[in-house]
């Protein structure tokens, strides 16, 4: 996986150092004696084999797709999986070929043509693009994760032709089609679109403030198909085959068509095939007589995935389902091996510490994909993963029925309706959880690589539990001087891009928020930017166009962030002296003053002002003068050297001073 990573992400000088940086890391612990000449010449092996393999991947499959960017052309390719969504629109991943020649995957969002799996759709004209990174989404890595490199933009003459294949795959996608709509007809859509994220992983339609609850709460696991799913499914089925005196043979292969419908069915996420492969490793070995190795299924199934597909490396689902099942699977049991439980004592103790293992393992992963973290996952996992287990289980054996036994949502519900009450209520206190970041994720990483040194050095548990609660400590210390430093100045954030904008100012532990254009997805910035920054709530909301429309999206999107006054007359000059700042907005246009300094947002075709900094977003005409200095920022692609910086914050210090970053 190193060299994985190493041939994807790290080229140039700085690949160059690291892996000279952990060449010299290799040769330390030799001469320490922690690894001998034997383990160094496997891990170059491997390094090598896999730098090869994603090097090769990526000049005969990634780049011959990305020289299309930007590019027109056709594209004609079979239906590898369709997603629907509202006013008759449709997401496609399709695999199949440009006029070209050239073999790729591709998505396509477009008009709901009624394709199922296996059909082929060809796309008579279209532009050819990479997918991006935005503020909201990473595109580029979720689709590269998944083998997809291009999208197909602008398409025309688009037509379908049934094939009639994957009468199975079809089967089954209509099957929990039908499924998913009993959960919700009878639970409602909010219960019922929770069961079926847990069942099934489908988190479409799921309301956005039940997400952010789960994680805030540190369950967000659960909606993903993965190890837990995996075990206690298979474990299920496997304890009624001894019940009813099963060959051993036969349960494994009836195992076996069961974990393929159930990935089938979930769509095969990276995860749930992760679990299905150690499942495999699991309950083959005592048909061979040989002993399971955690660390070695684990190993094994990530070399199994990766040699498919060398880019799964970039999927937040399979690095978290590999340091997930690593610390519950490895790292805890190893940690708690030598504690008594023959007492109760013993035994609770056993669980809370494994609990601790298992979010230590996730929590610099965590950080980095999602934009909040909880810190009290441990003790919640303990109280709500039983009622989802039992959710789950529930479901699954009424989708295993046929949906006969109807009864059996009831409970399921009951069960559900708990969890989302108790997530909410932990979501609402703040300091159960904690905004993430580039760089808390990267100590965080940083702290986890120092304890496996520490382990690979010393061996000793004791050393192991103590570098690990130093790191927890370290990095709390950081982030509190980090939260006292960015109280003390004054952030001004402008959230969009092009017309898209919206101004958050924070200072103090205070939050306003103006916004500029009504966009639709001005709320879905805001509250991606509340919760990367740990924000309790906004103080003042104002609100200047689009206000029917906007009033309620904003409500619906802070709702986990209170606002305590809205604004909503748009035609009046409005003054806000904070004490720190004061924001003055009339006529499209915010200025904030901060004594020192000054940040104006305002329209692209707008005079510039006389002073600080200036932010211009909407579309540049061409007959635009454009201001081409380090003061001229804008959100639109233009002519000038900070042109296209949608999503960015401006950072005033108190003794003068400015900063601009991009998020």
């Amino acid at each position: 996986m190193s060299g994985l990573f190493f041939a994807s992400s790290f080229t140039g000088a700085s690949g160059i150092l690291v892996i000279a940086a952990a060449a010299a890391v290799l040769v330390l612990l030799c001469v320490r004696k922690v690894i001998v000449r034997s383990d160094i010449a496997l891990f170059t092996v491997f390094f090598t084999a896999a730098f090869a393999v994603c090097t090769g991947y990526t000049a005969v499959r990634y780049s011959p797709a990305a020289a299309l960017d930007g590019c027109s052309g056709s594209f004609t390719g079979r239906v590898d999986d369709v997603t629907g969504y509202d006013r008759g629109n449709a997401a496609y991943i399709l695999s199949g070929h440009t006029d070209s020649g050239v073999r790729v995957k591709v998505s396509y969002f477009g008009t709901d043509l009624g394709a199922e799996y296996g059909d082929t759709i060809t796309v008579g004209r279209c532009s050819f693009s990479l997918p991006v990174n935005d503020y909201l989404f990473s595109s580029a890595d979720y689709y590269r994760s998944q083998g997809v490199f291009l999208s197909l933009d602008s398409a025309k003459d688009v037509s379908l032709k049934h094939e009639g294949r994957c009468w199975l795959k079809n089967k089954l996608v209509s099957y929990r089609t039908y499924i998913i709509e009993e959960f919700r007809s009878t639970l409602g859509d909010d219960c019922g679109g929770f069961l079926a994220g847990m069942t099934f992983g489908v988190k479409q339609g799921l309301d956005q403030n039940i997400k952010t609850a789960l994680y805030r709460s540190g369950i967000g696991h659960i909606l993903a198909v993965s190890g837990l799913h995996v075990s206690v499914i298979v474990s299920l089925l496997m304890l009624l085959l001894k019940r009813l005196r099963v060959g051993r043979f036969v349960s494994f292969g009836i195992m076996n068509v069961m974990l393929l419908l159930l990935i089938i069915m979930a769509d095969a996420p990276v995860s749930a095939v992760r679990a299905a492969v150690m499942a495999e490793f699991l309950y083959s070995a005592p048909l061979f007589r040989r002993e399971n190795d955690t660390l070695n299924s684990l190993a094994a199934a990530a070399l199994l995935i990766c040699i498919a597909q060398p880019y799964a490396v970039f999927s937040a689902g399979f690095l978290l389902s590999l340091s997930g099942t690593f610390g519950i699977g490895v790292f805890a049991p190893w940690i708690t091996r030598n504690i008594d439980r023959s007492c109760f004592t013993g035994k609770a103790s056993a669980a809370v510490i494994s609990a601790v293992c298992t979010t230590l393992s996730v929590f610099p992963l965590s950080m980095y994909f999602f934009d909040e973290t909880s810190i009290v996952s441990p003790i919640v996992n303990v109280i709500i993963v039983p009622l989802c287990t039992a959710a789950m289980v529930l479901g699954v054996l009424f989708i295993l029925t046929g949906g006969v036994l109807h009864f059996l949502i009831i409970p399921a519900g009951t069960a559900v309706r708990t969890v989302i009450w108790l997530s909410d209520r932990i979501a609402r206190i703040g300091v159960f959880h904690t905004g993430s970041g580039d760089i808390p994720a990267v100590l965080m990483l940083t702290a986890g690589a120092a304890a496996v040194m520490v382990y690979l050095l010393t061996r000793s548990r004791r050393t192991v539990a103590l570098a690990s609660a130093v790191s927890v400590v370290l990095f709390a210390a950081f982030s509190l001087a980090e939260t006292a430093v960015m109280r003390s100045c004054v952030r001004v954030a402008v959230l969009g891009r092009g017309s898209n904008a919206a101004v958050v100012v924070s200072s103090m532990g205070r939050t306003d928020l103006i916004d500029l254009s009504g966009h639709y997805r001005s709320p879905d910035y805001v509250r991606r930017y509340l919760s990367l920054n740990g924000a309790d709530g906004v103080d003042c909301t104002v609100l200047t166009k689009d206000i029917q429309s906007q009033y309620p999206a904003y409500r619906e999107a802070l709702e986990y962030f209170p606002v305590s006054e809205w604004i909503t007359d748009a035609d009046e000059q409005i003054t806000m002296d904070m004490g720190t700042y004061t924001i003055n907005c009339f006529g499209g246009m915010v200025r904030v003053d901060t004594g020192t300094d000054a940040v104006t947002v305002l329209p692209a075709d707008s005079d510039a002002p006389e002073e600080g900094i200036a932010v211009y977003y909407g579309n540049v005409r061409k007959s635009t003068h454009i201001r081409n200095n380090k003061q001229s920022i804008y959100l639109d692609e233009c002519e000038c050297a900070q042109s296209g910086m949608g999503n960015i914050e401006i950072i005033a210090y108190r003794g003068g001073g400015c900063r601009i970053r991009r998020l």
